[in-house]
């Protein structure tokens, strides 16, 4: 009786502590829209538009054309959430011979990583993580691309959830019963 005891105590204590958990605060997938107009608080520069993404029945957000001297971008709105946020989407080259997806923020905060361009010479999408630090009520993302025709989809955005730390109490055996130091 006394060995479960312990064991159960034990397993109580280790399940004490921190953790941080990352809670999804804005996100498009682009499947409910048919033009980008209807992309409510996102703008754009150059050619965007919703198209089919090619592998299956889905919708994605297109970028840019096949003209060299030609810059697209396009921002998303705000995402209306101030800390540390990490921003995934998934990318797709459609087309060019220039293939780069350069990624940006405005209205405060930064991109924590070193690179923040992706060179497009991939056939299927793959997924790109960003954290961004200093994030305010204003931040938007821009994406944007020269000389190419690229696509984004699954566009999240998770805040930071700092999980309060909570001390594990001190205990030791006396006479078979662990009692509180």
């Amino acid at each position: 009786m006394k060995i479960r005891c312990y064991l159960a105590l034990f397993l109580c204590m280790c399940s004490l502590g921190a953790r941080a958990d990352w809670e999804e605060v804005w996100s498009e997938n682009f499947d409910t829209a048919t033009i980008t107009s209807s992309l409510t608080g996102w703008t754009f520069s150059g050619s965007c538009s919703i198209t089919n993404n090619g592998n299956n029945s889905t919708k994605c957000l297109k970028i840019g054309t096949t003209s060299q001297n030609e810059s697209h971008s396009a921002t998303t709105p705000t995402f209306g959430v101030s800390g540390n946020v990490r921003l995934t989407f998934k990318y797709f080259k459609g087309g060019g011979n220039y293939a780069t997806l350069v990624v940006g923020v405005t209205g405060g905060g930064t991109i924590q990583e070193s690179t923040k361009s992706l060179n497009l010479n991939n056939a299927s999408y793959e997924t790109a993580t960003f954290n961004i630090t200093g994030a305010t009520t204003s931040t938007k993302v821009v994406f944007s691309t020269t000389g190419c025709t690229m696509a984004i989809d699954d566009v999240v955005v998770r805040q930071d959830v700092q999980v309060e730390t909570v001390a594990a109490p001190s205990f030791s055996p006396s006479g078979g019963i662990f009692t509180e130091q």
